[in-house]
């Protein structure tokens, strides 16, 4: 760890008397460390149901089988210290590849301190952030339908086991983040959104189902029905969502299938991404063929081609950076571009979901300073959280808001045309 007995020791600077050396895991780094092993290598290796025991394993003989056609190039530029160091057992055929595996299962915090004798330095943060108390003081509106001023509307659905948590938002061209309709599915009669307390579950909705069918069965009503939604302004004129987004952590092939089923061509299966400070920032990736990438600083995400499934198309984006980018909107004052306003009405425990189950900490590494963000002691409840959050990303991907400074292009010069 940073600044504890063995990082002090071997400071140079504090303890001149004290002869060490700090050997490294990888003395450098592969040539593909961005484009093979942390973008298509790791891909592989993290797309799996956590619910299903041996879809981990399915993963990782993937990404081994991905390395050994790839090795020549994977390996290119890095060098280990201790070239038998990988797991025979787990499928590692190099000391290269078991390093990697580590970066992409522990991240770099882990890899630095444990295996580059490089800690990183985090920083703890005074929190700038508005409470949940000051959120219902501070934030909650009068408007009991949509602003005059909101131009497109984004949906974000969370899937777990027994419910779907959903949230669907509208954002004005100056990025005012305008919540619309939050809840839970199937609808609680407690009214309560906290998910210990789910009595009605999705399992009592659809009996007899396997656990796959009952969210692909779930995810496809429930995305249809808000997908379908009409919301009108308070100008009367009429919105529907122009994005919506499911995310695939759990479930992922159900989740997909049931997006698939309701045939909409702007709803996505999704999936977060902590870029962390010993990351490479998700927008310095290569870009992919036929890739389609964020032009929002604040909001980066990638919409890829899923490499088993051609037709399939999902949405990777960094939950560090959105989930900053959100609080500094809420933060921002009431009225002005780019706030954050609830409409009428009780709020108190979605203010919870955003303000009291994550903890941002500003952490230092190869790429700069990162805020990441991690669950509260006891992980309290952020599903709304990361709607809300996934709303903003769905918002940016209809192209209509931009949430940060506009890409430039330069303007096509005319040709002269001389006419005979």
């Amino acid at each position: 760890e940073p600044d504890d007995m063995i990082d002090n020791l071997l400071s140079q600077e504090r303890h001149p008397e004290v002869e060490g050396v700090r050997i490294p895991m990888l003395s450098s780094m592969a040539d593909a460390h961005d484009e093979l092993w942390l973008d298509q290598y790791a891909e592989l290796r993290r797309t799996y149901n956590p619910e299903d025991p041996g879809d981990r394993r399915r993963a990782i003989e993937e990404a081994n089988t991905f390395y050994k056609l790839n090795r020549d190039e994977m390996d290119a530029g890095a060098k280990a210290t201790w070239e038998h160091c990988f797991a025979e057992v787990d499928g590692e055929t190099s000391a290269i590849q078991h390093a990697y595996n580590i970066l992409i299962d522990d991240g770099p915090r882990v890899f630095a301190s444990e295996c580059q004798n490089e800690p990183i330095q985090r920083h703890a943060m005074g929190l700038e952030f508005m409470s949940a108390k000051d959120i219902c003081r501070e934030r909650v509106g009068q408007h009991t339908s949509l602003p005059s001023k909101v131009e497109v509307i984004g949906l974000h659905i969370d899937v777990q086991k027994k419910a779907l948590y959903y949230c669907v938002t509208g954002f004005s061209e100056d990025f005012s983040i305008y919540p619309i309709e939050y809840g839970i599915y199937p609808e609680q009669r407690s009214g309560r959104l906290s998910y210990n307390l789910i009595r009605s579950t999705l399992q009592s909705k659809y009996k007899g189902m396997s656990d796959e069918l009952v969210i692909e069965r779930a995810v496809q009503e429930l995305a249809s029905l808000l997908m379908g939604k009409t919301y009108t302004r308070e100008d009367k004129v009429q919105l529907r969502p122009e994005v919506g987004l499911v995310d695939g952590g759990y479930q992922s092939d159900a989740v997909q299938r049931g997006v698939t089923n309701t045939k909409l061509r702007n709803l996505y299966v999704t999936y977060g991404r902590g870029v962390r400070a010993g990351d490479t920032p998700m927008m310095q990736l290569s870009k992919r063929s036929n890739e389609r990438r964020s032009k929002d600083m604040f909001v980066p995400w990638r919409m890829l081609t899923d490499q088993n499934r051609r037709a399939v198309r999902y949405v990777l984006f960094c939950t560090n950076s959105v989930k900053t980018f959100l609080h500094r909107r809420i933060r921002t004052d009431a009225g002005e571009n780019g706030s954050f306003m609830l409409p009428k009405g009780d709020h108190k425990e979605f203010a919870e979901h955003l303000s009291e189950s994550e903890i941002p900490t500003e952490t230092e590494g190869p790429y700069g300073r990162v805020i990441e963000w991690s669950p509260l002691p006891g992980n309290p409840d952020n599903h709304l959280f990361d709607n809300l959050v996934g709303s903003v990303v769905a918002a940016s991907i209809s192209g209509k808001v931009r949430f940060g400074e506009p890409v430039h292009q330069e303007v096509a010069k005319r040709k002269k045309v001389s006419y005979l």
